[in-house]
């Protein structure tokens, strides 16, 4: 008969709809691996730009270096690069955490966050010497490098 048309399966069909959900898994698996050991590189890069005095912002005052007995910027104790920590995310969502927890006291009567956030932002009196900023701007382009060549490889792994 004119007009009817018909369709009929041929191939592995099973197999061939089997991609998306094992690509699912595999792609996420594959991505929160790589985003964690990006994370763990980046708290470690900010530990040393805060150990080398890398921060950005101007140089510390006479005062403050006479008083400090050098002119390192961030480094008085190491308190501040030994906050650093980095909590990798889990596969049941929970997000991953780079920084500075809260609740942590610094010897001069502060929080280490507070403390974090007057060399990243400065006060009216204090200027800023940011260190988180400025690494996660150059930490970025290598993270989504990083992410993207993963992805090809795990996306050419399926095929």
């Amino acid at each position: 008969m004119p007009g009817i048309v018909s369709i009929k399966k041929f191939g592995p069909w099973a197999a061939f709809l089997a991609v998306p959900r094992k690509a699912r898994k595999v792609l996420h698996q594959a991505v929160e691996s790589t985003v964690n050991k990006q994370a763990q590189s980046l708290g470690d890069q900010i530990k040393r730009t805060i150990q080398s005095g890398g921060a950005g912002g101007p140089a510390l005052s006479p005062i403050t270096r006479a008083k400090k007995g050098h002119g390192t910027k961030l480094v008085d104790s190491n308190e501040l690069a030994s906050s650093i920590e980095v909590t990798p995310a889990q596969t049941n969502g929970q997000d991953g955490f780079v920084g500075i927890p809260k609740g942590r006291g610094h010897r001069g009567g502060l929080s280490l966050e507070q403390l974090a956030a007057i060399h990243e932002f400065g006060t009216a009196r204090i200027p800023a010497r940011p260190f988180i900023g400025p690494t996660l701007k150059k930490f970025v382009p290598k993270l989504q490098k990083s992410v993207i060549k993963l992805w090809d490889k795990s996306v050419k792994g399926l095929m």
